[in-house]
């Protein structure tokens, strides 16, 4: 079973899910400075600071990177990734976490059956238990379509509000019918799409509504970690591996032709550029995604690791995951050319 894989936006969301639906291709837009996006083959190693933590996800918001991982640790950039500091978050427990993201000038992070959220996260982050109200457990994912947040649990947990404070379950949803795990949210086109366990996508107008359960998506029966809407275009990601996409939810989905093995576990985009990370120490980039280049990231990462979590801002990409068959973390980063 595979759990707190964020980012995802939702990281992403966020969330290793950035919503610019601009023109990547466009010289004019301020996210593609023209380049060739060379730089996205050449990424730099940072020393992480967490030495016996996982990091599972990362977000970008008010000019810093945040990332989050085990024991309650969140690791902070505000210099494009290249030098980090730490924050405990939650000092009662060595709480796991398994997606953050930055919506409405706030990071919000999610763990066990809780929720925490801080404008500053250097300071205090404020603590939403939903584990005795929802009978929540792991929640894996947290989204922000514009109106509401959205979270999604191991089982088909699915909850939205508009305050963070006061949570509605949704019951009724397809994962919750089957116990499917939820790991990815997004948003477009009106259209809010969820992916999970079992190569299951369904799309509603919002998570209080019915959701209706997509059969031509192409997936199988992968486990899809993360989905974005950008560039016009909805994507999800998951195991063996898999890429799929489509311009409308509804519509058939399009398997991506991929040239190498892995499990992607987030997405990204910026610059005009896709990314997606997986196992192996697996980064991917795409200008459109049909067509997908990997990485040639040499050995600047450890033998075994997973890329967990991948965000864009200030033109750049941060990638963040564990130390392979060590303890800790590792980060990299680069910049779009």
């Amino acid at each position: 079973m595979k759990i707190g894989v964020a980012c995802l936006a939702v990281c992403m969301m966020f969330v290793a899910c950035d919503k610019n639906n601009g023109n990547g291709d466009d010289p004019n837009n301020p996210d593609n400075p023209g380049g060739n996006g060379s730089g996205l083959s050449t990424w730099t190693k940072v020393t992480s600071p967490l030495t016996d933590s996982e990091l599972r996800c990362i977000a970008f918001g008010n000019g810093k990177f945040v990332a989050a991982g085990d024991n309650s640790m969140v690791a902070i950039s505000s210099d494009n990734g290249k030098t980090w500091t730490t924050k405990k978050i939650f000092v009662q427990s060595e709480q796991r976490i398994h997606s953050i993201i930055y919506a409405n000038g706030k990071f919000i992070a999610t763990g066990y059956g809780r929720i925490f959220h801080a404008t500053n996260p250097e300071g205090e982050w404020t603590v939403v238990d939903l584990r005795e109200t929802l009978d929540f457990r792991h929640i894996l994912v947290i989204y922000h379509d514009g109106t509401r947040y959205v979270t999604g649990g191991t089982s088909g947990e699915m909850a939205y509000s508009t305050d963070l404070v006061n949570w509605t379950a949704n019951t009724t949803n397809v994962f919750a019918q089957e116990g499917e795990a939820i790991h990815g949210y997004a948003f477009g086109k009106g259209q809010l799409v969820a992916a999970g366990w079992k190569g299951q996508i369904a799309y509603t107008t919002t998570p209080d509504k019915d959701w209706t359960l997509v059969s031509n998506n192409f997936a199988g029966h992968e486990q899809m970690y993360a989905a974005i809407f950008a560039n016009n275009t909805f994507v999800v990601v998951g195991s063996t591996p898999t890429i799929i996409y489509a311009d409308n939810p509804a519509q058939t989905w399009t398997k991506a032709s991929l040239n190498f093995i892995t499990s992607f576990n987030a997405i990204a985009y910026g610059g005009g550029y896709y990314v997606a990370t997986g196992s192996d120490c697996t980064i991917a980039y795409a200008t459109k995604p049909s067509e997908w280049t990997k990485a040639a990231v040499g050995n600047i990462f450890p033998n075994y690791c997973s890329i967990n979590g991948v965000a864009f801002g200030n033109n750049t990409f941060v990638v963040v995951g564990d130390a392979g068959i060590a303890d800790g973390s590792t980060i990299a980063y680069t910049t779009v050319k």
